[in-house]
């Protein structure tokens, strides 16, 4: 039984350990950098979050943004969203189809 409970508690540390891809991926960390700076200097007195994910298509060593979807304050996303342009190339190192990004207002 506590074998059973000690994987338990192993497994669930594991998978929340990292609350977005930025931890992880540069190229991630270079997209979250970006807009947490824009989001920033937009909403001063607005506390809020936006988690989103970014689907996205390799071609040669280019990244292109898919699909962004998001869920979260709908104010906060909107403006995320719209900072995230579908067509827009990234340079990368290590490919990844799926980038999730959790941004914050009034920290």
């Amino acid at each position: 039984m506590r074998y059973v409970v000690t994987l338990m508690i192993l497994i669930f540390a594991s998978t929340s350990v990292f609350a977005d891809d930025s931890e992880t991926n540069l190229l991630a960390k270079k997209i979250k950098t970006k807009l947490q700076k824009k989001v920033d200097n937009k909403f001063d007195d607005y506390q809020g979050y936006c988690d989103v994910m970014i689907e996205m298509e390799h071609k040669s060593k280019n990244a292109v943004i898919k699909r962004v979807t998001s869920s979260g304050d709908q104010k906060v996303c909107r403006y995320v969203k719209s900072n995230l342009k579908k067509g827009k190339r990234y340079r990368y190192k290590y490919p990844e189809k799926y980038i999730r990004l959790h941004i914050t207002t009034g920290l």
